[in-house]
């Protein structure tokens, strides 16, 4: 049975002093959504939110490579009033595998209160973050939370991530040989990597919406990085502000709309909107120019039949 989905967008630039809140906890409870961002100038929602010390990081080479900013040194988790190292670390489904120097094999709640400590490319320092939850979540996705963050602004618990307002958590999906390009927002495969995609960014917000590249595929998941931020040309520009509200459907029947009767927003795939009919700011979509013009119009009630290749379609609230 399809999920009635109305979100409510509200979206802001990660500047060194803002937080960046976000998402429901799971797709039976997917309900309004929200960023905050005291202090900063409001845009549209960054791809991630994840920090270490006040520095941006999010892909971690699981071999040992300066990648990204930082470097993966150990993962050691508790054995015996003391802590055993772990090997071949990765991610699988959103849930942590490792083996310890015996081939025994821990994963998922295993790597509660497990210690990571890691190189920062930028100042040299060394960081030890610490999983402190863990949320086994078959329904939308399963996630973590890290701390270790101590200096991100207004983050005074050390969180490695934004705080997802709707739940209060500041927890992290993990993606395998997943990396994302922070200014066009397009997805990449990279192998030996973990990629901490925040629930207060898009790219773990649509993987709690139930589009997780293993609960679907990668096409879908980019389609839906594209709709968190109204990236209507899949650049990497924003165009959605706090207070949007917004229905969403897709190919596959995870959600449906609850007024149906509501305006077409676009119907989208993995390079953005395919045709977009209304926007989420009121802007004239004739003023969206992608590539130097204007996408398609979008005509009432076409959905998937009119556009075939569309993985999401979404519609206005108000």
């Amino acid at each position: 049975m399809p999920f009635h989905r109305v979100a409510l967008l509200s979206t802001a630039l990660l500047a060194p002093a803002c937080l960046v809140d976000g998402e429901p906890t799971s797709a039976d409870e997917l309900g309004d959504v929200e960023f905050r961002c005291p202090g900063c100038t409001w845009g549209g929602p960054m791809t991630n939110t994840h920090g270490l010390n006040g520095l941006s990081v999010s892909a971690l080479d699981t071999k040992g490579e300066m990648y990204d900013g930082w470097r993966l040194l150990s993962v050691e988790i508790p054995s015996d009033r003391t802590f055993k190292l772990l090997y071949d670390v990765h991610a699988e489904h959103g849930a942590l595998v490792g083996t310890d120097a015996n081939g025994l094999v821990y994963d998922g709640k295993d790597f509660i209160d497990s210690r990571w400590t890691v190189e920062l490319e930028a100042t040299g320092q060394t960081v030890v973050m610490e999983v402190v939850d863990f949320d086994d979540d078959d329904v939308a996705a399963n996630r973590y939370t890290f701390t270790g963050g101590g200096g991100t602004p207004n983050n005074d618990k050390g969180y490695t991530c934004a705080m997802d307002d709707e739940t209060g958590e500041y927890s992290v999906v993990l993606f395998d040989d997943l990396d994302v390009d922070p200014s066009s927002g397009t997805h990449f495969q990279r192998a030996d990597t973990i990629y901490f995609g925040c629930v207060s960014g898009a790219v773990g917000k649509a993987a709690l919406w139930g589009y997780s590249p293993w609960y679907t595929d990668d096409d879908t998941h980019q389609t839906a990085t594209r709709t968190v931020r109204a990236d209507y040309c899949g650049d990497g520009t924003a165009h959605t502000v706090q207070g949007t509200q917004l229905q969403l459907t897709d190919v596959l029947h995870l959600h449906d709309f609850t007024e149906v009767e509501k305006a077409n927003e676009a119907m989208w795939g993995p390079s953005g909107a395919l045709c977009l009919e209304a926007t989420r700011l009121g802007t004239d979509p004739q003023d969206i120019l992608c590539n130097g013009q204007p996408l398609p119009t979008c005509k009432d009630n076409e959905g998937f039949d009119r556009w075939p290749s569309a993985l999401l379609w979404t519609k206005l609230w108000n």
